[in-house]
């Protein structure tokens, strides 16, 4: 609103107008002043521009006080001025009961001008402040109303804190209708029995002008307690104020879900039985933010001297730098490691299997960091290393320094044969054939966990014929039951068949029937004889190495069947077939046909 005050005068007195209007203008800079003969005149001039009428009470056609209803009709709070040179009583008692704002008599001198300015002034100024402070009430009370937050205003009467309004959000929140809770004691209503103590000190402070800034605290709604945060807005002379109630009852329980959280994950990271670590880098190098009893025990440092260090200082040995240093910058770009480590510790260097954990969003820490104590594994397999190298000398030996001899045996047999006779011969000639039996048998067991595997579709049916012309045996009958072919390594599975079909050979005589077929429901194959089957007591014994019931057989062959078999994740079983012995190998990689 503008600062100028814009005055109608109405005067049936032309001259007396301008003179007033002169007075005025002259005197207060503020002052625009508009006149009008009649009171028909000045209806039609007014509008909401106006700020004060000033008006002479005898007019032709309609008088001043006449002329001051019908612009109260229609402006209730315009002030008017009832400005005449004929007064009394009776004027000035209809006048004020019309509702004039003032009533000033007209006389002579520049003294009454002041003072019709100064009324005019000091009516204009009441009614914008009015205006104002309607305006401030209006927009209070839109805040007071939309205020997310549970707010109530309250007067004390005594200690008792009385509700004088509530907004729709403590309605809400709350449940109760402010028509029930209006008049009577908040306290009353909201304070649980347990919290009357908390909430007479509460009271004392805001009576005292105390502000409470973020005071938590539990109230009572319709459906139960809850936690509010409470902040207040005091009254200068302590009789009252505004308390507003922000519910944190879900952040308070997230809170408490998350301490929980944190409490139990602390407990993992203290009593996990590995040693771990949390590490930060700073300036691209890890260091020490915690430590968990399984790091003390096994690397000798104690927290308090551990954490803060730099982490490769403490437990990186002096050799093993540069590939830490490489590990470290994968940990620091986030990459989730597995890998073998050696570490210092307090008995010496071990081996440990690290793991990490990123934290990308920890305000704290980056990660932790797991070290597995793998020393005895790796101690076990260097020494299986070992052992498999003292195989391999084995091995050769066997295939070598044996064989060797073995031949030139079999060649001066030979010649012997031709040169004499005599009925030792055989035999000889028989222990030659089973102590080569017994190198070829010896060198697949050996030879069965050497390779990897190299697994790829195998003709079965087509193999099986392969391993059976290689055995030779003029009198024995195949039966092939299959046309599937199976994912193998064709060389290992090689190896199992022919131990099979040897197996048959070995035990049943040469005449024995074989039969190769499909397992039901694509789990298999089968090996099958004709022959007197196998012991009833216990029939896997024939799995084991050495185990055999023919005088010929170095008892290996069924083993290997068994090595193979596991190295493909194959399990074999042995029955009594209709006839005779039968192998099954289940849980083979069968491709669709």
């Amino acid at each position: 609103m503008s600062d100028g005050i814009h005055v109608l005068h109405v005067d049936d007195d032309p001259d007396f107008a301008d003179l007033t209007a002169m007075y005025l203008e002259r005197g207060d800079d503020r002052f625009v002043i508009d006149t009008a003969e009649s009171a028909a005149a000045g209806l039609d001039r007014l509008s909401n521009d106006v700020d004060c009428v000033v008006s002479d009470y005898d007019m032709p056609g309609t008088n001043g006080i006449e002329f001051l209803s019908a612009v109260r009709e229609e402006y209730p709070d315009l002030p008017f001025i009832l400005f005449t040179g004929k007064g009394s009583e009776e004027i000035a008692s209809d006048a004020i009961s019309a509702g004039v704002t003032d009533y000033l008599r007209k006389g002579g001198g520049s003294d009454k001008y002041e003072l019709l300015a100064n009324r005019i002034t000091n009516a204009v100024d009441q009614v914008r402040a009015e205006r104002r402070l309607q305006e401030e009430r209006r927009r209070f009370q839109i805040l007071f109303d939309r205020l997310s937050q549970a707010t109530v205003e309250v007067e004390y009467e005594g200690d008792d804190p009385i509700v004088q309004r509530v907004n729709p959000a403590f309605e809400e929140t709350f449940g109760y209708d402010a028509d029930d809770i209006v008049g009577d004691s908040l306290d009353a209503y909201i304070v649980p029995d347990d919290r009357t103590d908390e909430a007479a000190v509460i009271n004392q402070r805001v009576k005292d002008g105390t502000s409470l800034f973020s005071e938590e605290v539990t109230r009572l709604t319709a459906d139960g307690t809850r936690r509010f945060l409470l902040q207040n807005a005091v009254y200068d002379d302590g009789s009252g104020g505004f308390a507003i109630y922000t519910d944190i009852t879900e952040r308070k329980e997230r809170e408490r879900q998350l301490e929980q959280k944190n409490t139990r994950l602390r407990a993992l990271f203290e009593h996990f039985p590995e040693p771990t670590i949390a590490y930060t880098f700073r300036d691209g190098e890890p260091y020490l933010a915690d430590v968990n009893d399984a790091f003390t025990e096994v690397f000798g440092y104690e927290p308090e001297t551990a954490i803060g260090e730099p982490t490769d200082d403490l437990v990186v040995p002096e050799d093993h730098g540069d590939g830490a240093e490489q590990l470290d910058e994968r940990v620091r770009a986030g990459d989730l490691i597995d890998e073998e480590v050696t570490r210092l510790t307090a008995d010496g260097t071990s081996d440990f299997r690290f793991r990490n954990i990123h934290l990308p969003d920890d305000e704290n820490i980056d990660g932790y960091g797991v070290y597995a104590d793998i020393t005895a594994y790796k101690d076990r397999e260097r020494e299986l290393e070992r052992q498999n190298e003292r195989l391999d000398q084995f091995v050769s030996v066997v295939s070598h320094d044996l064989r060797s001899p073995l031949a030139l045996a079999s060649s001066r047999l030979e010649l012997a044969a031709e040169e004499c006779d005599s009925p030792y011969f055989a035999d000889v000639a028989d222990a030659h054939e089973r102590m080569e039996r017994l190198i070829d048998g010896l060198l697949a067991f050996a030879r069965t966990d050497s390779d990897a595997l190299d697994r790829t579709v195998v003709d079965f049916s087509a193999l099986v014929e392969e391993c059976w012309e290689t055995l030779r045996s003029e009198d024995a009958t195949l039966v092939v039951e299959t046309e599937r072919s199976v994912r193998a390594d064709p060389d290992r599975l090689r190896q199992l068949v022919i131990n099979l079909l040897s197996n048959a050979l070995d035990h049943c005589g040469p005449d024995v029937t074989v039969r190769v077929g499909d397992l039901p429901e694509d789990e298999g194959f089968y090996v099958a004889d004709d022959g007197p089957g196998v012991p009833e007591d216990d029939p896997t014994d024939v799995l084991e190495a050495g185990y055999s019931t023919a005088q010929r057989s170095p008892g290996l062959g069924l083993s290997v069947v068994t090595q193979v078999a596991d190295a493909h994740d194959w399990e074999v079983h042995v029955t009594d077939g209709d006839e005779g012995a039968r192998f099954e190998v289940a849980g083979v990689d069968l491709p669709e046909r």
